[in-house]
């Protein structure tokens, strides 16, 4: 769906408005949905309008729109509808949408400089292994007359001939990748879900999604306790939305705990996904005080996952282009390594200049 994330968290946003000015949800949506120029969010909004006019909540309505509403959306409106807070509650998730919509946008900054250098990278080498190194090859096997490259030397060639024999399905696949690259950056709501998944494969990026986790976290456990939430039903709804399938095992059984009569700050505790700064500051912080610290503390995670995305791509880069110079290093060693052994083949008798009386051989120089 081309709907792109700032849309929907201007979206709720303006519901927020709505809602703190008591003017009827279906009648703002429905203006939303004619101001909009987007032919596919119009239709979700008149959907949303149409479906809350026939007596269904928005929460309920939402449900219906998953590909484009998270669980973490739908939950925590419907518990701004329980507890009759929605415009709070919906100002909060347009908060979060924003700000999940601004790190996928330094993540895609982060990476189109990388996509960039690979694409050019892939684009060079194919042409170089396409309409040189399978030259090489044909070169050395008639003069070599059959005898054996060195390993390294058979590699390239023969890496270099089957690129000159796929040449139209590495040009597919490349194109592929291509598009698939842009479409991943294009800053869809769809694309922002699949870059979170990425970004919880990699072990790299491990410390990041564990910065978003708890800013997520303290940011949701924040809000829910402004609006008397109990701490279980809170917990249970954190771990619905947390992209970490470890910590989402562990909050739902910290939830389970909290219903049997255990404590919130002993529970946190052995949370092991959570950063510890978190149940300290859930330990010692007085239960009146502890929504305001929380937001504070979301703050400071977010700041820390800025910060990997920024290493990621100052070390993704360097990786790359480190990554490219030793390919080119050994592609450029394997095609004149076999010079030695066509020297040998010719005799080594073949000189070509002469220094102070003194003759000296192609292989003189080069071995």
């Amino acid at each position: 769906m081309a709907i792109k994330g700032d849309e929907v968290a201007d979206f709720f946003r303006q519901l927020s408005l709505l809602s703190k000015a008591k003017l009827p949800l279906p009648e703002g949506i429905h203006n939303m949905a004619a101001t909009t120029n987007k032919k596919q969010f119009k239709k979700v909004l008149q959907d949303l309008s149409r479906d809350i006019e026939s007596g269904h909540k928005l929460s309920e309505a939402m449900e219906g729109h998953k590909e484009l509403f998270t669980n973490y959306q739908i939950k925590l409106v419907e518990t701004g509808e329980k507890s009759g807070a929605l415009n709070d509650v919906l100002l909060e998730v347009a908060n979060s949408a924003k700000m999940n919509s601004r790190i996928n946008n330094v993540f895609r900054a982060a990476c189109l400089y990388p996509a960039i250098v690979f694409f050019m990278t892939f684009a060079v080498f194919t042409g170089l292994y396409y309409y040189v190194v399978s030259g090489f090859g044909d070169i050395y096997r008639e003069l070599l007359d059959g005898a054996p490259l060195p390993f390294l030397s058979a590699f390239v060639v023969g890496l270099g001939d089957i690129i000159h024999a796929n040449i139209f399905i590495i040009c597919g696949i490349f194109i592929a990748l291509l598009l698939a690259t842009f479409w991943l950056l294009s800053g869809r709501v769809i694309s922002q879900r699949i870059i979170g998944k990425i970004l919880s494969i990699f072990p790299f990026t491990s410390r990041i999604i564990k910065n978003l986790n708890a800013a997520r976290f303290c940011t949701t456990m924040s809000t829910l306790m402004q609006h008397n939430m109990t701490d279980s039903d809170s917990v249970l709804l954190i771990s619905e939305c947390i992209n970490d399938s470890n910590m989402t095992r562990s909050l739902t059984q910290t939830a389970t705990k909290l219903q049997n009569g255990s404590n919130l700050k002993e529970s946190i505790s052995k949370v092991k996904q959570l950063p510890s700064l978190i149940a300290a500051t859930i330990k010692h912080i007085k239960e009146g005080e502890l929504p305001e610290h929380l937001h504070e503390l979301s703050e400071v995670f977010y700041v820390r996952a800025f910060g990997g995305l920024r290493n990621f791509e100052t070390w993704s880069t360097n990786l790359l282009v480190i990554f490219v110079s030793i390919i080119l290093g050994l592609s450029i060693l394997a095609l004149f390594a076999p010079l030695a052994n066509l020297i040998d083949a010719l005799g080594g008798k073949y000189e070509f200049f002469c220094f102070r009386n003194k003759s000296w051989s192609l292989r003189n120089l080069l071995l």
